[in-house]
């Protein structure tokens, strides 16, 4: 009876030792989880930081992009006003030139 019963003491210690370390796991997995999960949430956050960051340069090319076109075409405009009113000066000019080539033609004739 009395071996039985130190085997069964020793049993106990064993089982309440492997208990211990079970929670002692237990508790250090919990511990890599909660860090983990930290990380995780780290992560998230500046990858939504970024993604705000992006939107903004996003819409500030957008609206550089607008603006860089409507000067374009302001300058456009511009040109092809300044083009039309050369042409009209060259026309002008021209004018006055074929009048008195017309009057030289004439006056070979005669």
């Amino acid at each position: 009876r009395d071996r039985v019963s130190t085997q069964s003491t020793g049993e106990k210690k064993n089982r309440t030792l492997e208990t211990e370390e079970l929670k002692k796991n237990v508790e250090k997995l919990d511990g890599m989880r909660k860090q983990a999960v930290e990380e995780k949430n780290t992560i998230v956050k500046q990858l939504e930081d970024l993604k705000a960051e992006h939107e903004k340069e996003v819409t500030f090319l957008r609206n550089d992009a607008k603006l860089m076109q409507t000067k374009l075409s302001l300058r456009l405009t511009t040109c092809k006003s300044t083009a039309l009113h050369h042409t009209k000066l060259f026309e002008a000019q021209r004018h006055p030139i074929t009048d008195l080539q017309c009057r030289l033609t004439s006056l070979k004739f005669k």
